[in-house]
């Protein structure tokens, strides 16, 4: 069975008329039980003086149960049993699961009623919701013996609206509730506030400890963030400035180490039945500077735990649980604050290849072959080392050729000379003059054969070895040389990145065989044209080493970052997936 609509329409003024009966109740000092009904200080205490008294006003009631819970959610547990609380009230269970489902009143007759002689020789169950704005908080179900359903329905009608207590005991716990959030959310936005005002992280930080301190009563206050796996405190409450050394910095940093190590706020002393957790750092903290109660509140960073806030109060106020609730909501509310002032060097990552500055080509002096080659990639040369040898059996023909038509020109030449032919003097002594070339060029050919280095350097490229015998053209590059002395790193800017980069910009380059150096080196020259390489483009970036070393090797690979400016943490972790979203904004605006 279901309420009516006048029912519904006139729940409201029920619940106004409920809602006054606490101020009249209070004036009358005989009616100590109705105030302790109206002051009941959890719902439990609230249900179980409400249900007697409920049950007592309607007729053949002869057991009852209340059930609450979260609302909407559950589970929906009996917070108040009639008349007894130790008797087992199974048999009711079916029709509060049947109202909490279908979230209506219910009306169930009992087929098989039970012998006069049983504990609850009910005839009917009645089970009502109690749903207030669309969300469900329990129900009350009601074992009644009645002479027939229509008595049963007036039992209903009268639970209808003795629920209005119900619901003003939830719409109490609500606004309680509320007024407590919203409490704490003015305190947790004055604390940000204060914070945000200043420019600096360090101002920023100092101004958030110190108001923290003030509202909690802190003798000190302390934040810190880790840096090479261990926190650093970056500021502290009433002190622009503190040792880095002195023990008092040293004890609290390990005291963060503890919390952020554990992933769990640590409370000293701690507090009774409170998990267990390793305090020492705390414990030491307190006996070496008289800290009193400490907490320490680890903050999550992007995943992990990278900073802490420690608080310590005079030992006669240890830290309470509602506290510790707000900590953990300002320490959250610290990280916003850290990630919207605090400022880093924003620097562009590219992968970047090590050229030497001066790269020689050793080419094919003419067409030939390949007889002898010892030299590979990566090996040391010193200038006018040997670096191959081309076959020089063809050449040395055709030289002991000319050299016979030479001499052959000389004994026509002399004949000429002997008749006094003019004319063929002159031929005779053109063709000399050409024989005389092709030795020439001939010898300056062999020369050639021997493929020397032309200064000090390494190979880069280059490695006939495996090719003796094969043919070489003119022009062909054999070999590949770049001096030891002088390095260019060329940095691949992605296209996103390119717009950030300028001439005389800072940086540094790692290699992956020397992660612990890093080569400063400074921008000198961006190509304005993009190449396109496993998937991506670039810009090609050259960057003047400012220091070499004996261990670096062109063709060498690593990571080089350029400096650009400094700029707000959250800024360099967002800025990419900002731009995306702008460029598909633009996409698909019309």
């Amino acid at each position: 069975m279901e309420q009516s609509p006048r029912d519904r329409e006139n729940a409201p003024q029920a619940v106004r008329q409920v809602e006054t009966a606490g101020d009249r109740l209070h004036g009358d000092p005989e009616q100590s039980f109705w105030r302790q009904f109206v002051e009941a200080s959890t719902p439990q205490v609230f249900c179980q003086l409400w249900l007697p008294l409920q049950c007592r006003m309607l007729d053949g009631v002869r057991c009852a149960m209340v059930l609450m819970g979260p609302a909407d959610k559950g589970p929906f547990t009996p917070v108040a049993v009639w008349p007894d609380a130790k008797m087992d009230m199974g048999h009711l269970t079916g029709a509060a699961e049947r109202s909490l489902k279908e979230r209506r009143g219910l009306l169930l007759e009992r087929h098989t009623r039970p012998p006069a002689d049983k504990p609850f020789p009910e005839a009917f169950h009645v089970a009502y919701p109690i749903e207030i704005e669309d969300k469900l908080h329990g129900t009350v179900v009601l074992g009644v013996d009645a002479a027939d359903p229509t008595a049963v329905q007036r039992i209903m009608r009268q639970l209808h609206w003795g629920i209005a207590w119900l619901e003003v005991l939830v719409r109490r716990g609500d606004a309680l509730a509320s007024e407590q959030i919203a409490r704490r959310l003015k305190n947790v936005l004055d604390l940000t506030t204060s914070a945000v005002e200043h420019e600096s992280a360090h101002a920023s930080a100092m101004a958030f400890v110190t108001h923290m301190a003030d509202r909690l009563e802190c003798h000190r206050v302390s934040i810190g963030h880790c840096s090479r796996g261990h926190a650093r405190v970056m500021a502290m409450s009433h002190s622009a400035e503190f040792g880095r050394q002195s023990n008092l910095v040293r004890d609290i940093e390990a005291a963060m180490d503890e919390a952020i190590d554990q992933r769990s706020v640590i409370v000293y002393p701690a507090p009774e039945e409170s998990a267990p957790l390793v305090n020492r750092a705390h414990r030491n903290l307190d006996r070496r500077h008289d800290s009193g109660p400490i907490c320490t509140v680890p903050i999550e960073v992007n995943g992990e735990f990278r900073m802490g806030l420690t608080l310590e109060r005079p030992g006669s106020r240890p830290f309470t649980p509602r506290q510790v609730d707000w900590l953990e909501t300002a320490a959250a509310l610290a990280l916003v604050i850290f990630f919207s002032v605090y400022t880093i060097d924003y620097r562009v990552t590219a992968p970047t290849i090590l050229e030497g500055v001066i790269q020689r080509v050793v080419a094919a002096p003419f067409n030939g072959y390949i007889q002898k080659s010892a030299i590979r990639p990566g090996d040391l040369v010193a200038a006018g080392d040997l670096l191959a040898v081309l076959d020089d059996r063809d050449l040395k023909l055709e030289r002991v050729k000319w050299s016979t038509e030479k001499e052959q020109y000389i004994k026509q030449y002399n004949e000429a000379l002997a008749k006094r032919d003019r004319a063929q003097i002159r031929i005779l002594r053109a063709k000399m003059g050409q024989a005389d070339a092709q030795l020439a060029l001939l010898e300056e050919q062999l020369a050639r054969c021997l493929i020397v280095a032309p200064f000090d350097g390494v190979i880069i490229s280059g490695d006939l070895s495996q090719s003796l015998g094969t043919p070489v053209e003119r022009g062909e590059v054999l070999f590949e040389v770049t001096p030891l002395n002088a390095y260019r790193a060329i940095i691949e800017v992605d296209k996103r990145d390119i717009g950030h980069i300028e001439m005389g910009q800072l940086g540094e380059l790692v290699l992956p065989s020397m992660p612990g150096d890093a080569f400063p080196f400074v921008v000198e020259k961006i190509t304005p044209v993009s190449t396109a390489k496993e998937g991506r483009n670039y810009f090609r970036v050259e960057g003047q080493l400012d220091q070499a070393s004996d261990r670096l090797r062109p063709g060498m690979e690593g990571i080089g970052k350029i400096t650009i400016d400094r700029r707000k943490l959250i800024w360099v972790w967002t800025h990419r997936a900002v731009d995306w979203f702008r460029l598909q904004m633009w996409r698909w605006r019309p």
